[in-house]
């Protein structure tokens, strides 16, 4: 009996831009984080488009726009619909 894992991380793999990370377990998918960068700048979440749909649930660790701020952006512009 085993497990697929997948963690794909959607942006935040450098120091600069804000956290947002894409973790597939068994098919069932968690957005962790979803955030945005002191510009507002929503150019980064813009990979999340493809991925918004299949959404299943979010976990958001921590209340700084780093880490949740573009929550808003994308389940306006990117269909996001899974609870948080």
């Amino acid at each position: 009996n085993s497990s697929s894992i997948s963690f794909i991380p959607l942006c935040g793999v450098d120091n600069e831009s804000p956290l947002c990370y894409l973790l597939d377990i068994d098919g069932f998918k968690i957005l962790l984080d979803c955030g945005i960068d002191e510009k507002l700048s929503v150019e980064n979440l813009g990979v999340l488009s493809e991925h918004a749909s299949s959404v299943q649930a979010v976990l958001i660790s921590h209340s700084d726009l780093e880490h949740l701020g573009g929550l808003p952006v994308a389940v306006r512009e990117h269909g996001l619909r899974a609870p948080v």
